[in-house]
């Protein structure tokens, strides 16, 4: 069996006085496309600096740990080569007069720009040059780092990132401080990336960084909300959640279902909402997602599909008395939506 990517297993870890994860249980398979969502302050930076091994777990026993690709002791320069990252703190220390070949090349030596005790082969050069064409930058390569725009600065640390082939990449606020044709620009080569093969995980509160290729979105759920905000929980999928909250979930799944009809008939509509509560300033931004989120795609998931799971789960708690078993035997289409819909209304 093959092990997971990133496993968390009731991992708490401690910045100074601070408790900044406290009893995270999280698994991320190979090959997935993961969005992890939290408003700032929410511990999104320090499930990416435990990754990278720049915090440690806080040792509890009882089978508790962090473990990637099935183990919990890496040599961390072995774990480079695995895994990418693109975090804002890298952003900040390859801002400098460094080339764009010069920073990619300097991912092969976990290094800031290209050293004398550097040996860089003709390998690594075509590599760069690959990687520069794919991320459609060649044009950068001999332009210092410190003099490109932030979009452009945030694809030649992706290229860096890239240069080992890793199983994944970890991306930290990938559009922060990027425009709206920047984000529209980054956006295409992480779906570019992400239809390749390799699995992406994105640290981010910026809903327009979730591409459509991402077919899961973990949220912290550890502190009580209103009802309102448990929709954004259960993307999560948690059997748990549902018998913990009935009544919140079965609210949730009405907005959902409502949200749904809105976004994908007046998605003008929907983006003029995002703007004016804030979650997105740009409003071309907040159309485009709308517009290429894939409803119809819904007829090809699993029925582990957040509606189609939680509609089993409300079934089984009492809170619907439809099930949607059959349907789903059947190959599930919008009949179980108009069905579930009904069963909502009360």
């Amino acid at each position: 069996m093959t092990p997971p990517l990133i496993e968390f297993r009731n991992v708490t870890v401690c910045r100074g006085d601070k408790v900044a994860l406290d009893g995270i249980t999280l698994s991320i398979d190979a090959g997935e496309h993961v969005a992890v969502l939290g408003p700032n302050g929410s511990g999104k930076s320090s499930l990416i600096k435990t990754i990278t091994r720049e915090c440690y777990p806080r040792y509890s026993g009882n089978g508790a740990g962090l473990r990637i690709f099935g183990q919990e002791c890496w040599n961390v320069f072995d774990l480079r080569a695995l895994l990418g990252i693109v975090s804002n703190d890298l952003m900040q220390a390859c801002a400098r007069d460094i080339s764009g070949r010069e920073a990619i090349l300097s991912g092969f030596f976990s290094s800031i720009g290209i050293w004398p005790n550097h040996h860089v082969t003709a390998a690594m050069r075509t590599k760069t040059d690959e990687i520069l064409t794919l991320l459609e930058v060649s044009h950068l390569a001999d332009r210092n780092v410190d003099e490109m725009s932030s979009g452009e600065a945030r694809r030649i640390l992706i290229g860096r990132a890239l240069v080992h082939d890793p199983k994944a990449l970890v991306l930290d606020e990938p559009t922060a401080s990027l425009d709206p044709h920047a984000t529209h620009e980054l956006r295409g080569i992480l779906r570019k990336l992400a239809q390749s093969g390799t699995s992406m995980i994105v640290v981010t509160h910026h809903l327009p960084d979730i591409i459509p290729e991402i077919g899961r979105v973990i949220l912290n759920t550890g502190q009580d909300r209103p009802w309102e905000h448990y929709y954004c929980c259960m993307i999560s999928a948690r059997p748990d959640f549902v018998s913990k909250y009935p009544v919140a979930t079965k609210r949730a799944v009405r907005a959902i279902l409502k949200a749904t009809d809105i976004c994908a008939n007046e998605p003008e509509r929907a983006a003029r909402y995002i703007v004016a509560k804030g979650y997105e300033p740009h409003y071309e931004v907040a159309l485009e997602v709308l517009k290429s989120l894939s409803y119809a795609r819904w007829r090809t998931h699993s029925p582990e599909d957040t509606l189609r799971f939680y509609g089993l789960r409300l079934h089984e708690v009492g809170m619907i008395k439809h099930t949607p078993q059959k349907l789903i035997a059947q190959g599930t289409d919008w009949r179980f939506l108009n069905a579930l819909k009904k069963e909502m209304k009360g």
